[in-house]
């Protein structure tokens, strides 16, 4: 996962997480890689998203914001704006390569995105 569960992405901003994205590309190809598009911001997640498919990512990998406690409404909100947002940049045949992960240890140990994951 490029940018994903080593903590790293919270360090940088969107241009130079693209700049590593456009970097994992050229030397992870043909090996499918999954980038991580998280971000406090979900208009920098959904601009990370789309720059990953113009790399030729498959699917990308989204966190709840990062830090923050959030009640389950606002969890399923935020998932749901980023994933309606890639539509725009679905694949073909109409799937929208989104993994919806959760890091417990951002927001002191709570579980926040899987019940949220298994309601929808």
């Amino acid at each position: 996962m490029g940018l994903g569960s080593t903590g790293e992405f919270p360090h940088f901003s969107p241009d130079q997480r693209k700049r590593v994205l456009a970097a994992l590309a050229e030397v992870a190809t043909p090996l499918p890689v999954v980038a991580n598009i998280t971000d406090l911001r979900p208009r920098a997640a959904i601009e990370l998203g789309r720059f990953a498919k113009t790399l030729g990512f498959p699917p990308v990998a989204l966190m709840p914001p990062p830090f923050f406690p959030m009640a389950q409404h606002d969890v399923l909100a935020y998932f749901l704006h980023v994933a309606d947002s890639e539509a725009r940049w679905e694949r073909p045949d109409g799937v929208r390569p989104l993994f919806a992960a959760e890091e417990p240890l951002f927001r002191w140990g709570e579980d926040q995105a899987l019940p949220t994951l298994n309601w929808c």
